[in-house]
């Protein structure tokens, strides 16, 4: 979190946990799919069968 938001001030690693879980979330949101304009989105990962 500091190398996103900086050591100066605890404002800047708030922002940079927050940033960080933003980005998380919508990754997670990426990885079922997505519908954009109309139009499905496949998923980011592709699910492989056992082998």
């Amino acid at each position: 979190m500091l190398i996103l938001g900086g050591m100066g001030t605890v404002t800047g690693a708030v922002y940079g946990a927050v940033l960080l879980s933003l980005a998380l979330e919508v990754i997670r949101s990426l990885d079922s799919g997505v519908v954009i304009a109309g139009v499905h989105m496949p998923p980011l990962t592709a699910r492989l069968p056992p082998s």
